[in-house]
């Protein structure tokens, strides 16, 4: 049951963050997990949430489909 838990979550980071073949994707289940994230000081990132690699974030500022990761996921 913990697996099953483990991978809706990894499931629905990924559908944020990889668009489908029609150059979509779908960050509401990702920001409906925002209250159950871990936060430090209002930081999600690096501590509740991991991305790899760790230059990511020159990729999320790149990306206007991810600018949303910075905006809800930073600093509050």
């Amino acid at each position: 049951m913990g697996l099953q838990i483990a991978d809706a979550v990894a499931g629905s980071f990924y559908y944020a963050f990889n668009p489908t073949t029609h150059g979509f994707t779908e960050n509401r289940y990702a920001l409906m997990l925002k209250p159950v994230i871990y936060q430090h000081e209002g930081q999600y990132l690096g501590y509740g949430i991991k991305l790899w690699p760790m230059d990511v974030g020159e990729v999320i500022s790149a990306n206007e489909k991810l600018v949303w990761v910075q905006k809800e996921f930073g600093r509050e």
